[in-house]
């Protein structure tokens, strides 16, 4: 086994002859020590052992190939392919010379050359390779050959001179698309600046837009405030507003009041009305809601005056239902706000809903009842309606309005 690979360049491999610039193959040092250790199991008997002890196993028990010439054995195709075309000197091969067809040994091959068999044939190969005639057969032969490829030749050009002539008309077309692109291009390129002035003039319109919109919105915000100021109700010379309610005849409903105040710069307040359901029986409840209003940092908290409730009736009988609002100066809802409203202040169990969902209601006219309010900014204690006494304070109550339950 070699010891290294050679470091000539070009390197030739060894083994396939191949030839590199450079050597790109290393010697694996290691394999020797490999096949020294490596256990082989033969493919045709249960022998088995080192790789050199099965080289000579196989040359001993399997070498079934037999050369025909030297009665040589091989085990392996390779090898013996290898002697039968090249190392077996037993051989036989042609000639090699025109008109000599006998297979001759190689070690026989010199002693061939100089046989009269032989001698003779050559004879006649170079009198007939120097015969005039030979050369004008070849000549015609040559000359025929010579005017087949010429018309090829000519036949190739003429199908390529049509191609030529068809891509010179594609070429002609491509030039007058060139020049009408060209031309549509400088077109929409003039146009571009046109295009960049008018997105300009777009942009400063809608700039300009952008802005009256929101002006429009600012004025727009500006008159619901001032809508809501003109929809605050205040308090008349006697005290008291009147607020109307549209009955939605069901029996489950919540409805919000306008605003009021008890004067030009005073506390602003709203009433909900809604059904309510305690212990199987349905009632109508009034909740009061103090606002932070314009003026709420000039005029003095916590609100303490009575406030007087009224379900006003309808039938001039004078039935009506009044209760009578007494603001705790300790609860949250009277305070100065700190924020859009304060909680709500109410009367859970006002009246029966029965007394607006009678058809028969002097409560109810035209889909409509009213709820009168009157507060006692003189702590006088009299009521200005005509009306029951009910001063019944517990059904009186406080309710946040995140918890307040409305069926």
């Amino acid at each position: 086994m070699k010891k290294g690979l050679s470091t000539k360049e070009p390197f030739v491999c060894p083994y396939c002859n191949t030839i590199q610039s450079k050597k790109d193959a290393l010697c694996d040092r290691g394999v020797e020590r490999e096949l020294k250790i490596i256990i082989i199991i033969c493919y045709a008997c249960p022998w088995n052992g080192t790789y050199n002890d099965y080289l000579n196993h196989l040359q001993e028990l399997h070498a079934d190939l037999e050369c025909i010439d030297c009665h040589e054995n091989f085990f392996a195709i390779n090898s013996f392919e290898e002697h039968r075309e090249e190392v077996c000197v037993h051989r036989s091969i042609p000639c090699g010379l025109p008109n000599c067809m006998n297979l001759i040994k190689w070690y026989d091959m010199k002693a061939h050359y100089l046989t009269d068999e032989h001698q003779h044939k050559l004879i006649i190969i170079i009198l007939e390779y120097n015969n005039p005639k030979r050369y004008k057969l070849q000549i015609q032969n040559y000359c025929e050959f010579i005017k087949k490829e010429f018309n090829d030749i000519q036949e190739t050009i003429a199908v390529t001179f049509s191609v030529y002539e068809i891509l010179l008309n594609n070429f002609a077309h491509l030039k007058i698309e060139e020049q009408e692109i060209k031309t549509n291009f400088e077109k929409n390129f003039s146009k571009i600046d046109e295009l960049k002035k008018c997105d300009n003039e777009n942009e400063k319109a809608l700039k300009e837009l952008s802005e009256s919109y929101n002006s429009i919105q600012i004025q727009i915000e500006s008159i619901k405030k001032l809508r809501e100021e003109c929809l605050i109700q205040i308090l008349d010379n006697n005290s008291t507003t009147t607020l109307r309610f549209n009955y939605p005849n069901i029996s489950s409903f919540s409805f919000q009041s306008v605003k009021f105040r008890t004067s030009q710069y005073g506390h602003t307040f709203s009433l909900r009305v809604c059904s309510t359901i305690d212990s199987q029986q349905k009632y109508l409840s009034i909740f009061l809601t103090l606002h932070n209003g314009e003026y709420s940092n000039l005029i003095p908290y916590p609100f303490l005056y009575t406030i007087y409730l009224t379900l006003w009736d309808q039938s001039n009988q004078q039935k009506h239902i009044e209760y009578v609002l007494k603001p705790n100066p300790n609860s949250t809802a009277f305070i100065r706000p700190t924020s859009e409203k304060n909680d709500e202040f109410g009367i859970m169990k006002f009246c029966s809903l029965e007394y607006l969902t009678d058809p028969k209601s002097i409560y109810v006219r035209d889909g409509a009842f009213f709820i009168r309010v009157f507060v006692d900014f003189l702590n006088t204690g009299q009521n200005p309606f005509q009306s029951k006494d009910n001063d019944d304070d517990d059904n009186v109550a406080i309710m946040s309005t995140t918890k307040m339950m409305t069926e």
